[in-house]
């Protein structure tokens, strides 16, 4: 068995946070789940807290450390930190120790995305694990001025662009954010994955 850990944490933004956090609890059936904010309140001391658990995980011989993504967030429950950003960091205290992220893979340019996750894998001492997820808040979306339905269809873009032709590091055809014409032009995303 594998044993590893997520850092999907969301953070209080303050004292407030714990008594939006209890009102929800209460009006929940039994059983359901909540994630509950966790922490510190100043986003500084909140990354130092994050550095430290990414550290213990390490020490521990934890088999993984991942951390997740979330979007529009109401400010006064919780704040949550960008994951590729983060692993980044983390990545300074995590060794060879296998890191990844799980980002709402809807939110992301493809391209963009393939460059960071190479730019992250280049500077990885170890496994890279990166798990794209749809999202299912229709709040998320609206923010981000998307319709809920195209997020398969979105989310079917990013894994094809991520299908690289072996060796070759160009994008194959997708009919996503005008990425086909990326490969028309012969783009190539840099870093690619090792």
């Amino acid at each position: 068995m594998k044993l590893g850990t997520s850092v999907r944490f969301l953070f209080p933004t303050s004292p407030a946070t714990h008594d939006r956090f209890r009102s929800i609890l209460a009006s929940m059936p039994k059983g359901a789940f909540i994630e509950r904010p966790m922490g510190a309140y100043s986003p500084d001391e909140q990354a130092r807290n994050l550095m430290e658990v990414a550290a213990a995980a390490r020490a521990a011989g934890l088999d993984a450390l991942l951390t997740g993504d979330s979007h529009a967030a109401d400010p006064a429950y919780a704040a949550t930190f960008s994951p590729l950003p983060t692993v980044a960091r983390l990545m300074s205290v995590t060794g060879d120790m296998p890191i990844g992220a799980v980002p709402l893979a809807p939110f992301y340019h493809p391209l963009l995305l393939a460059e960071q996750i190479g730019t992250l894998a280049a500077f990885a001492e170890g496994p890279l694990i990166v798990t794209f997820v749809l999202g299912g808040r229709p709040q998320q979306f609206q923010a981000f001025g998307m319709d809920e339905r195209n997020r398969v269809g979105r989310l079917s873009g990013i894994s094809r662009a991520h299908a690289v032709e072996a060796g070759s590091g160009h994008l194959p055809a997708v009919d996503l954010f005008s990425v086909a014409r990326l490969r028309e032009h012969r783009t190539h995303r840099n870093p690619s994955p090792r």
